[in-house]
């Protein structure tokens, strides 16, 4: 019996040492797996306190700027980098919805020059309507660019424009056979153009005869309110530039288009005329771009037409 005894004691004092090895066993993995969770931690990051989440800083990511077309006050001309503008740009309608074989339909007031140095006649054709395909109404339709270009006037609600936009491509930029067909129409008339129309004096620049320094300039007036690009933005052609509208010195909400043939790299910062309130500059603006000569207007329906006979 006292065998039995000494046996059941023996067997309690060896399990009883067996489970305190285990226990240092697992204090041992445990003090060597925080080790090692220690030691695969960032070196710059700093021990945390109190066991509290480390911070997580956020960096965002910088964007290249294309380079900026410096400003220029006056009409001083400037010379623009065209690498963007190397890709022939295609014409789209400068309406919405509306295709550019339709504008025939649309057409209100047509171009009509009255000769060099004169502001009577059309400058420019007139899209209007009261009803059209599925449209009841003009009004707040939106103008979209015809071609690719830059941003060369935006022009705050101004007489006789009103709300107005101006978007110059280079010769360069247009298919080929419109090259050729625009310079055609520059002008071998002396200029400036003699003009009875209240002008300040300016003095132009040479006029040169070579078909790299022209643009294609096209004014977009009378619109719903003032756009939001900004003058030397880039715009591709459908870049949408505002809405149809009554501003400036329209009797009914239309869409007046001017195309003129002008030397590159020409911002019109202000323009306005037949208004007391008209600046200076303004008026010297006008006079420039309308009876100067040196942007020579044309018939946009005639460029249309023939754009879309040979694209």
């Amino acid at each position: 019996m006292r065998k039995r005894y000494i046996v059941i004691i023996l067997f309690i004092f060896l399990w009883g040492t067996i489970l305190a090895s285990c226990k240092t066993l697992d204090n041992e993995k445990r003090t060597k797996l925080n080790e090692n969770l220690e030691s695969t931690s960032s070196p710059t990051t700093d021990s945390v306190q109190n066991h509290s989440s480390p911070t997580i800083t956020q960096v965002s990511p910088k964007l290249q700027q294309d380079p900026v077309t410096p400003t220029v006050e006056n009409n001083q001309r400037i010379q623009t980098n065209n690498k963007s503008m190397s890709i022939q740009t295609e014409f789209v309608s400068p309406l919405e919805g509306i295709n550019l074989e339709e504008l025939q339909e649309i057409i209100s007031n047509p171009f009509f020059y009255s000769g060099d140095g004169k502001d009577d006649g059309h400058h420019g054709t007139d899209f209007s309507f009261y009803q059209y395909k599925t449209f009841d109404k003009i009004e707040n339709l939106p103008v979209q660019s015809i071609t690719s270009g830059i941003v060369r006037s935006v022009i705050n609600n101004r007489p006789p424009y009103g709300y107005m936009v101006m978007i110059e491509t280079p010769f360069s930029s247009l298919p080929f056979f419109l090259q050729d067909r625009l310079h055609m129409h520059n002008t071998e008339s002396e200029i400036p153009f003699y003009t009875n129309l209240s002008c300040p004096d300016f003095q132009l620049p040479e006029n040169s005869q070579t078909i790299e320094s022209y643009s294609l300039y096209t004014l977009y007036a009378h619109l719903h309110d003032l756009p939001e690009v900004q003058i030397d933005s880039h715009v591709l052609s459908g870049y949408p530039i505002g809405k149809v509208g009554n501003s400036g010195s329209s009797g009914n909400p239309h869409l007046h288009l001017e195309f003129r043939i002008g030397p590159m790299g020409y911002n019109f910062e202000e323009m306005s005329h037949y208004n007391n309130t008209a600046s200076q500059n303004e008026l010297s603006n006008y006079c420039l771009w309308r009876v100067s000569g040196l942007f020579y207007q044309i018939d946009p329906m005639q460029i249309i037409e023939y754009y879309l006979q040979n694209r």
